[in-house]
């Protein structure tokens, strides 16, 4: 929502910009795909689903890491930065946590059906 007009106004290095923009951008085109796919039951919707959360983890760590990394000036203004450092991560990274549970404990139910 602001990696990229901060990016375009230089408050952003492009070396976390990029990475986050387009890895946050990814998952979230992609989240309706393979939900539909696992409401389905398509064919391989459950594994396409893991690699969805696995991905989507990887961004947020990748994100925060990279904004750490490269000191992105943003971190320093107080309330902006408790989005990507404190709030985003660990709550998209627990709700990725959490999916993968609830897929293990639907992979069974799917394979009866």
């Amino acid at each position: 929502m602001f990696v990229f007009p901060f990016l375009t106004y230089g408050i952003l290095p492009a070396g976390f910009a990029y990475p986050a923009g387009i890895g946050n951008a990814l998952t979230g085109i992609f989240a309706p795909i393979v939900a539909l796919m696992v409401a389905q039951k398509r064919p391989h919707a459950l594994k396409w689903a893991v690699a969805w959360n696995l991905f989507g983890t990887l961004d947020l760590i990748d994100a925060t890491t990279t904004a750490l990394l490269f000191q992105a000036p943003v971190l320093s203004i107080y309330p902006i930065a408790l989005v990507p450092l404190f709030l985003g991560p660990p709550l998209g990274i627990v709700t990725h946590v959490l999916s993968l549970r609830n897929l293990t404990v639907a992979r069974p139910a799917a394979c009866v059906a």
